[in-house]
């Protein structure tokens, strides 16, 4: 009897130290899930402050950079590469961040909302009277957008679909494709037929490839009102398309000349230029608005914060009287 009771002791207390092996366990994985759960809390805390200090900081260049123009403007008449506003700043170092900021004069660039010239509304609202001229191509320009395409090895059919994806009606395009292209899509949509608010648009435009929008990229803007092209910042696509008259080298006599010596009006630009190219080139360039000073310019802005990273995207409108330049446009993404 006694014999049988030690047995079932000697059981019973195997028992109770398995049942405590196992409380002990759980309650250690519980531990462990609560620590690392804590510890993920922490982490993403951590993310989204460095997040949001790589945003401040971000805007905070944006303010300098708007400052920095607007001294600019004040100190001469003249917009060109040689600026401080245009040279590379490198990485600069805030508080462990890692910041990038490049300005862009976007007036260098062809403003797409020029290549076709539109009816003034009447100024009380009214339908325009019967016989006002529509929308019509502004062939000065769409002769520089074509000249563009086919530089970047884009199709002829480019050009007008481009200016019609803008415009609806526009008179003398050869062919325009309509919405069929557009509406015969796996998802259809309807063309903007209004002003562009940035070139990224074109991207959708029937025969838009990838690799000509890429080469494109740099050449065009999409800006209000009748802007001009600065021919001091112009990138070497758009003069090309300004001057098919040139060749090559003289293309790149014309670059070096203009680096060492910006022009600082239309009418050095133009004596210059009347020496190198034939008068009707000289005479297609007068049809264009050129310039030597820029009142738009996009800034690109990147920071690296620790893990979190940070770009920002901003049209700054400078106005006339070198006032300070305002944001119009802005666009970021947390990465």
């Amino acid at each position: 009897m006694s014999a049988r009771r030690a047995t079932h002791t000697r059981s019973d207390r195997g028992a109770v130290l398995l049942n405590a092996v196992v409380v002990i366990s759980v309650v250690a994985a519980i531990g462990v899930t609560l620590l690392r759960d804590g510890q993920e809390g922490l982490s993403r805390y951590e993310l989204m402050l460095r997040s949001d200090q790589a945003r401040g900081y971000a805007l905070a260049a944006e303010a300098l950079a708007a400052e920095l123009l607007a001294q600019d403007s004040g100190a001469n008449d003249t917009d060109h590469l040689g600026e401080a506003w245009a040279r590379d700043q490198g990485v600069i170092e805030i508080e462990g961040a890692a910041l990038t900021a490049t300005l862009y004069d976007l007036q260098g660039r062809l403003n797409l909302n020029r290549i076709v010239t539109r009816p003034e509304p009447p100024e009380d609202g009214a339908p325009p009277p019967a016989g006002t001229p529509g929308t019509a191509l502004a062939e000065p320009y769409y002769d520089v957008l074509a000249e563009l395409i086919s530089d970047a090895e884009g199709p002829p059919s480019l050009a007008p679909r481009l200016a019609e994806w803008i415009a609806e009606g526009v008179a003398g395009l050869p062919g325009p494709a309509g919405d069929r292209p557009y509406l015969g899509q796996e998802a259809p949509f309807l063309r903007p037929t209004e002003a562009l608010l940035t070139p990224q648009d074109i991207r959708l435009v029937d025969g838009m490839e990838a690799v000509v929008f890429d080469a494109l990229g740099d050449s065009l803007a999409a800006l209000p009102g009748l802007t001009t092209i600065n021919i001091n910042t112009a990138p070497r696509p758009v003069l090309a398309a300004l001057m098919p008259g040139l060749g090559p080298s003289q293309l790149d006599r014309f670059i070096s000349y203009r680096a060492a010596n910006p022009f600082a009006s239309r009418g050095a630009f133009t004596e210059y230029i009347s020496r190198i190219l034939a008068p009707a080139g000289v005479a297609a360039l007068g049809q264009v608005d050129l310039d030597v000073k820029t009142n738009w310019f996009l800034l690109e802005i990147a920071v690296e914060h620790g893990p979190s990273r940070a770009r920002l995207f901003s049209v700054l409108e400078r106005p006339d009287d070198g006032g300070r330049a305002e944001v119009v446009l802005r666009s970021g993404a947390r990465l």
